[in-house]
């Protein structure tokens, strides 16, 4: 039997999960997964992609219970939470894109109800895979500092939330992927541009294992940036999260000679993995990577991020 598949929210990133699910279900997992419609409140964007795929379209998630045993969820952050609370309550698996939710209390509360009913609960952390950030952790030992910059220039996309809930977020949740001790943010900014809430920010974090971390992120900027630092006690890692480059500084034991060393890990697809991650899972055929739980920890920190930023000004 097939599992069936539908994307909730077929906009800008939404079209993008659907042409994944159809791509995998011609190639990898043929035979084993359909993507039987899309779904969109938008009736004229959800014709357009169902007809461009070739499947059912809808414009009301109900519409797809008992029609569907898995979905992605691609719509605005502040509808994460009823949708997915939704389909899990129906006995269907999910994928929501991050922010798992708006608010830390709503995602507890869908981690808990996902584990109730033993499905499947993924958040869409496609950074995760990037293969740059893939090559840097298998590059790291004990990594003493991180240094995270993403800079944007202004899009009204994801402008429905902070720019820490929509693009300091990746970031947050690489860092807590890299250590599993506690953490605290240290200290925080933050301020308005553009939209009525965050539009630039920087934090600092501490581990309880000793390592500490900054990360800074603005919708703001003339252009693109996506850079990873690792600072460990022999070597520095640096990343370009966009191109795939990387230079591994090598440092002699006798702390004088430097040896550079640049490597490309090639672009890749983030969201095609994720979709064959989570695919993965609900076949039971591997553990899903990115867990309700992991999209909870990321949540929780930038809800303290918040609240440091508003305890300074």
């Amino acid at each position: 039997m097939k599992l069936r598949a539908a994307v909730v929210g077929v906009g800008y990133l939404g079209q993008f999960h659907a042409q994944k699910y159809k791509q995998l279900s011609e190639t990898q997992f043929q035979g084993q997964l359909e993507l039987v419609g899309v779904c969109d409140l938008n009736a004229d964007q959800a014709k357009k992609v169902g007809e461009s795929l070739g499947v059912q379209w809808f414009t009301h998630p109900k519409d797809l219970i008992g029609k569907v045993d898995m979905v992605a969820i691609a719509s605005v952050t502040l509808a994460h939470y009823e949708l997915a609370k939704l389909f899990l309550e129906n006995n269907i698996h999910v994928n929501v894109e991050k922010p798992i939710t708006e608010k830390v209390s709503q995602a507890q509360e869908l981690v808990k109800l996902a584990k109730e009913k033993n499905l499947i609960l993924c958040v869409g952390h496609s950074e995760r895979f990037n293969p740059a950030f893939v090559e840097a952790q298998r590059r790291m030992t004990k990594p003493l500092w991180v240094e995270n910059h993403r800079h944007a220039p202004f899009k009204s996309r994801g402008a429905d939330v902070s720019v820490i809930h929509d693009l300091m977020i990746h970031d947050i949740d690489m860092l807590l992927s890299l250590d599993q001790s506690p953490c605290r943010v240290v200290s925080a900014q933050g301020g308005s541009l553009i939209t009525k809430t965050y539009d630039w920010a920087s934090a600092t974090f501490e581990f309880q294992s000793g390592l500490k971390a900054l990360i800074t992120t603005s919708r703001v900027a003339q252009q693109m940036t996506r850079s990873m630092k690792i600072i460990e006690k022999n070597q520095v890692i640096e990343a370009n999260l966009q191109t795939g480059d990387l230079v591994v500084t090598q440092i002699g034991t006798a702390g004088e000679s430097l040896q550079f060393t640049s490597h490309q890990s090639g672009k890749g697809d983030n969201l095609l993995i994720e979709t064959e991650a989570f695919i993965k899972a609900v076949l039971k055929k591997a553990p899903s990577v990115i867990t309700g739980q992991d999209g909870l920890r990321a949540l929780e920190m930038v809800e303290q991020v918040i609240a440091c930023i508003k305890s300074l000004s």
